[in-house]
């Protein structure tokens, strides 16, 4: 049975190899290997008065990235252009349509480029210099580029490789900084660097961790109109949960469902009135997300075989902007890989999640030969093939993940241990609050509870999709809710279940309650 001491211990070792916990101890922006070649061409730009356009991204850790270009350059007072393409008109990326739009003589990638080899080679033969600033895998072969800045391409090595591209493009903001001999602190942008982190799912250890603590710190003082709109919303201090499975979807949404350039000019507003007319476009574009969301994944479940390990779907013109959703969430009810793919005049067009150990770029790059193009990194991906090519791609990908251990495929999630009721209170929830930030690599701690009796059960929701209940044991009651899922317990019964324990401050009083994950 754990107790709070022995919990404490445990959350303690998970830190234990971090060499980097606070921002003073952060490595220099000269880590990586191209940088001062990157901020030395871009301060020439700046002298020269050039143009310079910016490629992003329009998921969250590309908009972010793109966001935190554009509030530097603003607050030295130049302009650049920053091109979001459109996942409908333009595809990923700084791709050849995308080539066509510009007409500058630098231009830098953030959170893409490191695949692109076609386009590099256009914009050199057209005169132009290209910066990328990315962190997806690298391929066989770089493109041509006179820097890349890349978590990879450092000296010495970091720490933890895993980190979002909005983290290098803060690193690039601070060196290109120190270059101009200005004075910006860099910290006010933290709290988009966090947003991204946990948004693109990185380990939140080490310099991870460092700057989303400091980054969530920014998020909930920080006077940018953006950060104000979000605590208007919040009502609460806002943490990493809060950025997971409430701002980055919003923020997600925009791209998914019309266009990422509505998220930056969010992310970058001026005025709190532009931050909040620009949420409740993204609140209603995360509706609409919603919906279509549920139907795709409904009509996706019938196409899965138990058989496969790797899960390969594809539906005819599905909604590209919910494909890779769809994949998590068949990677949560299956326990395994999931591909979901849209065809449309004969391409099919999708995106790849993974699970546990499993490093799915590597499952794709060994498939390449079916392939027109994919790119990402450990566990996830965007790919694109001929639909005449997708059952040879579904075998050729299954063989490959027989080779790979059953371990491997096993969540990294677990529970830590059975706590007694009566030990479920503020003070443990304060213990649990002092190693924030949760996520990857940083689960918010799981539980066990064995033997447990429903005294009482409502279930309650606009979709009667949510169970609030009150579980008893020796004398001990403690209330808990359970969400989005078929519940079949009733009152009476003797239970099992895994849960993590949450502080609920609705009405003003602080409760203990418990969120239960699933019923054993």
């Amino acid at each position: 049975m754990l107790n709070k001491s022995s919990l404490k211990t445990l959350l303690e070792s998970r830190f234990n190899t971090d060499s980097i916990k606070t921002l003073a101890l952060l490595p220099s922006p000269t880590v990586f290997i191209d940088m001062q070649k990157a901020v030395k061409r871009t301060a020439v730009a700046i002298k020269n008065n050039e143009k310079i356009t910016v490629i992003g991204d329009y998921d969250v850790d590309g908009v972010s990235s793109s966001a935190l270009i554009k509030i530097f350059f603003n607050s030295i007072g130049y302009d650049v252009e920053i091109i979001i393409p459109n996942r409908f008109q333009d595809g990923y990326g700084l791709s050849v349509g995308i080539i066509e739009k510009i007409q500058s003589n630098l231009v830098i990638t953030v959170d893409n480029g490191i695949m692109a080899l076609e386009a590099a080679e256009i914009l050199t033969d057209n005169g132009a210099d290209l910066i990328i600033i990315d962190h997806h895998t690298i391929g066989q072969k770089l493109p041509n580029a006179i820097a890349i800045v890349h978590p990879t391409l450092t000296n010495p090595k970091l720490q933890v490789e895993e980190i979002c591209a909005a983290t290098v493009v803060w690193y690039f903001v601070a060196a290109l900084k120190n270059e101009l001999g200005i004075s910006f602190d860099t910290k006010q942008l933290l709290h988009l660097v966090a947003i991204a982190t946990i948004a693109d799912v990185m380990p939140l250890v080490c310099i991870n961790r460092t700057l989303v603590k400091a980054g969530l710190a920014q998020l909930n003082s920080s006077n940018m109109p953006f950060a104000k709109a979000l605590r208007d919303i919040s009502k609460t201090k806002i943490t990493s949960e809060d950025i997971a499975f409430r701002i980055a979807p919003r923020l997600n949404s925009a791209g998914r469902m019309s266009d990422g350039f509505i998220a930056l000019e969010f992310l970058s507003a001026k005025t709190i009135k532009e931050a909040t007319a620009k949420l409740e476009q993204l609140n209603a574009l995360n509706e609409d997300r919603k919906k279509i969301e549920f139907d795709t994944y409904e009509q996706a479940k019938f196409q899965v075989s138990q058989e496969d390990k790797i899960i390969v779907v594809c539906g005819e013109n599905w909604h590209e902007g919910v494909l890779g959703i769809v994949a998590s969430r068949l990677v949560s009810a299956y326990k395994k890989p999931a591909i979901v793919l849209s065809e449309h005049n004969g391409v099919a067009k999708g995106s790849a999640r993974s699970i546990g150990n499993v490093n799915i770029f590597e499952l794709l790059n060994g498939s390449k030969e079916f392939l027109k193009g994919f790119g990402g990194h450990k566990a996830a991906a965007g790919l694109n093939l001929e639909s005449s090519k997708l059952q040879d791609f579904k075998t050729k990908i299954n063989s490959l993940a027989d080779s790979i251990n059953a371990t491997d495929f096993e969540s990294n999630s677990s529970h830590l241990g059975e706590f007694d009721l009566c030990d479920i209170d503020l003070e443990l929830c304060d213990l649990l609050d002092n190693f924030e930030p949760y996520g990857q690599h940083n689960e918010k701690p799981k539980f066990v509870a064995i033997d447990k009796t429903i005294e009482k059960l409502e279930i309650v929701g606009k979709d009667q999709n949510v169970a609030k209940i009150t579980i008893s044991h020796s004398n001990q009651k403690i209330n808990a809710v359970f969400f989005g899922q078929e519940c079949n317990i009733k009152v009476g019964d003797s239970v099992n279940f895994i849960y993590n324990v949450t502080k609920n401050s609705w009405g003003g009083q602080a409760k203990v309650e418990l969120t239960v994950q699933r019923f054993l």
